[in-house]
């Protein structure tokens, strides 16, 4: 199985390290851990270049695939999804999507979030729309299960890169890899 990961926006490496914290555990599962790169992205370009990506990313990814995104790759695998993603599993990260945001799949896709997360605050407080809450607030659609990391764990993550730091990290990234891959 491959575990397609989607970096988040404002990435100058083309996501690589960004999974330096994941890639080990997805190893360790027996999945093969494929990094989707779609640039760097900023706040004028977020939309379009993101929209962009997802049409690649459906091209790629196969139906017993999974895929893992986080914040902004949350955003490019919901509109992959709309264009017709299929995959056996989807995690989000603390995804840059307003919270109600209706998932065409629902069956395998899961929502961590934490209320804790800065970052997506102040894109909300920012610009003055809801891109970025379901972040912190975690999915509306009850379809979708939603996991709140600073509290539905072991160890508590807070921030926005709280689930790959430290302890909480450690703890976040293995659960994360491994659900993403059994789920």
């Amino acid at each position: 199985m491959k575990v397609w990961m989607v970096h988040g926006a404002f990435n100058l490496d083309d996501g690589k390290k960004a999974w330096d914290s994941v890639r080990p555990y997805l190893k360790e599962g027996g999945a093969t851990p494929a990094n989707f790169s779609y640039g760097w992205v900023g706040p004028l370009t977020t939309r379009r270049k993101s929209r962009e990506a997802a049409k690649k990313l459906v091209d790629r990814v196969q139906p017993e695939d999974g895929v893992l995104g986080f914040s902004n790759g949350g955003l490019v695998i919901a509109y992959a999804m709309e264009e017709g993603l299929q995959a056996r599993n989807i995690s989000l990260i603390q995804p840059a999507l307003e919270p109600g945001f209706e998932f065409p799949q629902k069956k395998g896709v899961t929502v961590y979030y934490n209320p804790r997360d800065f970052v997506v605050s102040l894109s909300v407080g920012a610009f003055w729309h809801e891109w970025g809450r379901m972040g912190r607030i975690g999915p509306e659609d009850p379809g979708v299960r939603g996991v709140d990391t600073s509290r539905d764990g072991g160890i508590p993550a807070t921030g926005h890169f709280g689930w790959r730091q430290g302890k909480p990290g450690q703890y976040w990234s293995a659960r994360i890899a491994r659900e993403v891959i059994t789920w």
